[in-house]
């Protein structure tokens, strides 16, 4: 990275940032807003996941993705692992 004066005016100076695409170059009040916003959008609240859980109830699409399916589908993918590891014992 690099970061050069390009312009001096009075009691103002004008910055060039040069830096890879992969890094984020922000001043600081933008990089506080975006960490800000960040913060806020991670709190997930219990209310609004047990609204979402009522509106998919509602929706008729609860019994697909809701706890019940979840847990029918982990016993699935147990079985299974089970029988492949019976059939990996069984061909050692």
């Amino acid at each position: 990275m690099c970061i050069r004066d390009r312009d001096i005016r009075g009691d103002r100076v004008r910055l060039g940032i040069n830096a890879p695409h992969s890094v984020s170059v922000h001043r600081k009040e933008i990089y506080e807003a975006i960490r800000h916003e960040n913060i806020e959008a991670s709190r997930a609240d219990v209310v609004d996941l047990s609204e979402l859980g009522d509106m998919l109830s509602k929706a008729g699409t609860a019994g697909e993705i809701g706890g019940e399916q979840i847990e029918k589908e982990g016993e699935i993918k147990r079985r299974e692992q089970e029988k492949e590891d019976a059939d990996e014992n069984t061909q050692a």
